[in-house]
């Protein structure tokens, strides 16, 4: 009876302290999950704030909207490309042209898209030769604006050259844009270096389009810029089409 007995004590005692243990567990468990769950909502409070900051730098920026309306008498958009016959040393050659249209300069032009690269921004169009060094070219053709009249940006510029540069200056007629001022510049630093500038009217300002190319490549690039040169088309009330609402 005795060991009866004492069996029947420590098989209560071991289940007192299996629920003892199993309490113990289920509390620490509800602390945990409570913990977790005050995280969590302190890690979603925190987001959301951020996120209200974020929306409220976004609101008081101004948004700059620009025009696509914009229609080329060509017809063609900025990125259309089409294959064309130019002549090149007295022989006749097709090649690729990508039309390019830039609103914020304020001129529409061709350029030969399987030898050159554009580098496009919003103030300026440069079309680098895909064999040049692209940081450092010495071959390539920008198109930027200048705010003032084409007398005033040819002084300029041949103020600028007149040092390193022998310069000749003309009245030049290109196809799409018309009369402009011309000047070729050739250097006189022993670089072989050439630049042909076509200064063209736009409204109260100018389109500078610049053909950097050297030497030897007269017959080549210099003559392929040129017929670049011959596409340019100004876009009239050009500054209309950049607006800003703040």
């Amino acid at each position: 009876m005795k060991n009866r007995k004492f069996i029947t004590t420590v098989a209560a005692l071991t289940i007192a302290s299996t629920m003892m243990i199993a309490s113990g567990c289920s509390k620490e468990e509800t602390k945990e999950t409570a913990a977790e769950e005050t995280t969590t909502a302190a890690n979603e409070t925190a987001a959301e704030a951020v996120s209200e900051v974020l929306e409220e730098e976004t609101e008081s920026e101004p948004e700059v909207i620009i025009e696509t309306d914009y229609e080329s008498p060509t017809g063609m958009k900025d990125g259309d490309q089409f294959e064309v016959s130019i002549m090149l040393e007295g022989m006749e050659e097709t090649v690729s042209y990508e039309h390019v249209i830039n609103s914020g300069v304020g001129f529409e032009m061709d350029f030969e898209c399987e030898i050159l690269n554009r580098v496009s921004e919003a103030d300026k169009e440069t079309f680098i030769s895909m064999y040049e060094d692209q940081s450092n070219p010495q071959i390539f053709f920008e198109v930027e604006y200048e705010g003032d009249s084409t007398d005033n940006v040819a002084s300029s510029i041949s103020s600028l050259l007149s040092g390193s540069y022998e310069l000749t200056q003309d009245t030049y007629k290109l196809d799409n844009a018309g009369a402009c001022t011309r000047i070729v510049a050739s250097s006189t630093t022993g670089d072989n270096t050439v630049q042909t500038i076509y200064i063209i009217p736009a409204g109260n300002g100018s389109v500078v389009a610049t053909a950097h190319y050297t030497l030897e490549s007269t017959e080549g690039f210099g003559s392929r810029f040129n017929q670049m040169a011959n596409t340019i088309i100004i876009i009239e009330n050009n500054s209309a089409n950049l607006t800003a609402i703040g």
